[in-house]
């Protein structure tokens, strides 16, 4: 057979017309999958706020490239032998096609035009919704911004190393307290948007649910929790996280009031300085239990998630010894008189007390 009847072989250039339709969705479905990967590690860092994770999710993104790269590679030439199998067997695609279009009774094709509507139906909900839920998100915040107190008392509402109203010069009060407003103008429009993406999150997710139990997938209704039992846990995590500063900056607050002046002046002081490290302890603990939570929801990594509560506690534990340290410091300090501003300094103290402090 020459070239000429190659070209003249309808059933071949209906082969290789069905092969190239293939081989370019793969194509396409491999870049859209290749711009996610790109843009998920930063969409994952921004959404749960974990910016320590850049590097480690760099390199586990160039890992998935090259394995994405290498199964469209694998996928394509799989195809391209599938089709010439197919083809020297004498099948014909064009036969196959119309036999199938046989088989398609009158209920088939209403059963597809009602699938068809109810997926048009349901994206055009989705549309509403997310536009609902940007309106609602817009109009909430600026109604709490709206009910703000105009002023801010910075005796209580500033850290201890800020807090000096009684040395400040004229003006710079009134200039502390619009920075401290501005900072909790951006903790609500922090929370606010993250209360968006994540309702936006959970409406695609069950758009996506809806549109599986509209088109009769399997297991969709348990897929559909699974996913969205996993991103509640990511949510509520992510709030707790935002709320940590919040929550030690509250802390603050009522230690300025309660214990920055008197007997235990010192002890608050030496707590307070753990107050970073505090917050980085407890966003590990709320992102690690969550993953254990996750882990659990994941049958075949389900085993996993006995080690996150044990590790939840290795980090309070870690925390809490931090803690006990700097007061037993204080409380050594104390006890050998190292903190009197008269007198001599006590020689049998300066030798004891750094042994004392190594040994707790």
């Amino acid at each position: 057979m020459d070239f000429s009847e190659w070209l003249n072989d309808e059933r071949l250039l209906a082969h290789l017309i069905g092969l190239h339709v293939v081989l370019v969705i793969a194509l396409i479905v491999s870049l859209l999958l290749r711009k996610f990967l790109q843009n998920g590690s930063e969409w994952f860092v921004r959404w749960t706020g974990l910016h320590w994770l850049d590097g480690l999710s760099n390199e586990a993104t160039k890992g998935m490239r090259a394995m994405l790269f290498w199964t469209t590679v694998v996928f394509m030439i799989a195809t391209i032998t599938s089709m010439v199998l197919y083809h020297v067997s004498g099948r014909d695609v064009r036969a196959d096609f119309q036999d199938l279009l046989a088989q398609l009774s009158a209920a088939h094709l209403a059963a597809f035009g009602i699938a068809v509507a109810k997926l048009v139906g349901l994206a055009v909900g989705v549309f509403l919704a997310f536009r609902l839920i940007r309106r609602l998100r817009v109009y909430i915040e600026a109604f709490v911004h709206r009910h703000l107190p105009d002023h801010v008392d910075l005796d209580t509402a500033l850290p201890p190393s800020t807090a000096q109203p009684s040395e400040q010069k004229p003006g710079e009060k009134e200039n502390q307290e619009d920075d401290r407003r501005a900072q909790l103008e951006e903790t609500i429009r922090r929370w606010f948007t993250v209360l968006e993406r994540f309702a936006l999150a959970l409406v695609g997710v069950g758009a996506l649910w809806l549109a599986g139990r509209a088109v009769g997938i399997p297991d969709i209704d348990g897929w559909g929790f699974l996913v969205l039992s996993i991103m509640l846990y990511f949510m509520v995590a992510r709030l707790l996280t935002l709320g940590c500063r919040t929550m030690f900056h509250v802390f603050t607050n009522l230690g300025n009031r309660h214990l920055k002046k008197g007997s235990f002046r010192r002890y608050w002081e030496r707590v307070a300085r753990l107050f970073p490290f505090g917050e980085k302890c407890f966003e590990a603990a709320v992102w690690i239990f969550a993953a254990t939570q996750c882990a659990k929801a994941l049958e075949f990594i389900a085993f996993v998630g006995k080690y996150g509560t044990a590790i939840v506690e290795c980090i309070g534990i870690f925390f809490a010894t931090r803690v006990a340290i700097e007061l037993l410091h204080v409380f050594i300090n104390e006890a050998f008189g190292m903190y009197k501003e008269d007198g001599t300094p006590d020689q049998k103290g300066q030798t004891l007390v750094p042994l004392l402090e190594s040994v707790t």
